[in-house]
C-alpha cells in the first residue's frame, strides 16, 4: 500500500558539530530501542537535508518492512497500533533532546492509526482506505527525487481509514507527526446527503 519503507529522518544540532557523530547517533539508537523499536538492524548514516544550504541529519531505515512483509494491515491491525505507540513515546523522547524526528509514509501511517484507536475507542476493526503524499517542493533536488523520503523528508500526508464500516476517519499530518486536522465522514446516507448539499447556494 504505501511507496515508502520504514525509515526516519532525525535532526539534531549535534549532528552538525565536528566529531559528534558517533556518540549522537548512539544515543538516538538507544532512546528508539528504549521505546520497543528494534535497531539492532537499522541502517543509519549522516545525510544533508534543506534547502540550499544543507543541515546534517540522521537517516535510519529500519528492517521492520520485513516484520510486515505480505500482511495487510487489517490483518495485523495490533502490531501497526503497537509501533504507532511506540513511535509516538520516542518521539517525545527525543525532543527533549532537542531533536525533530520525520516519518516515511508507513511510520506516518503507524502514527496516525494509533491516534484513531485512540479517538474510536469502541471501534472494532479499522481498515485503510486511502494514502496521499504532498512533497514540499524543493528546487535543489532533482525533480524525481523529491518524492522519495531519504532525499526529501517534508511533506503532508492524508490518510483515510474506515472505522467499523460506520464512517470514515480523515487523519491530515506533517512528516513530522503533528496532527493537523482529524475528520469524521458518516457512511449513512441521511447524514451524507446532508453533507453533500449543506454548501449549495441557496435559492433566493
Amino acid at each position: 500500500m504505501f511507496s515508502d519503507d520504514f525509515e526516519l529522518v532525525i535532526m539534531m544540532n549535534e549532528f552538525n558539530e565536528p566529531n559528534a557523530h558517533r556518540e549522537s547517533i548512539k544515543y538516538v539508537l538507544g532512546d528508539l530501542s528504549s521505546e520497543g523499536i528494534e535497531t539492532s538492524d537499522a541502517l543509519a548514516e549522516i545525510r544533508g537535508y534543506g534547502f540550499g544550504a544543507d543541515a546534517l541529519a540522521l537517516f535510519i531505515g529500519f528492517g521492520l518492512g520485513l516484520f510486515f512483509a505480505g500482511k495487510k494491515i487489517e490483518e495485523n491491525l495490533d502490531s501497526w497500533i503497537r509501533l504507532g505507540k511506540r513511535l509516538s513515546k520516542a518521539i517525545s523522547r527525543l525532543k527533549k533532546r532537542q531533536a525533530n524526528v520525520m516519518l516515511s509514509e508507513p511510520m506516518a501511517a503507524a502514527l496516525s492509526m494509533s491516534s484513531v484507536a485512540d479517538i474510536e475507542a469502541n471501534y472494532s476493526h479499522i481498515l485503510p482506505l486511502s494514502s496521499v503524499i504532498y512533497p514540499i517542493p524543493n528546487s535543489t533536488l532533482n525533480r524525481e527525487l523529491i518524492n522519495i523520503f531519504k532525499e526529501n523528508p517534508y511533506r503532508y500526508y492524508v490518510f483515510g481509514w474506515s472505522i467499523n464500516n460506520e464512517f470514515i476517519r480523515i487523519i491530515y499530518m506533517t512528516s513530522y507527526g503533528e496532527i493537523i486536522l482529524t475528520h469524521k465522514l458518516p457512511l449513512d446516507y441521511p447524514e451524507f446527503h446532508k453533507i453533500a448539499f449543506s454548501d449549495l447556494p441557496q435559492k433566493t
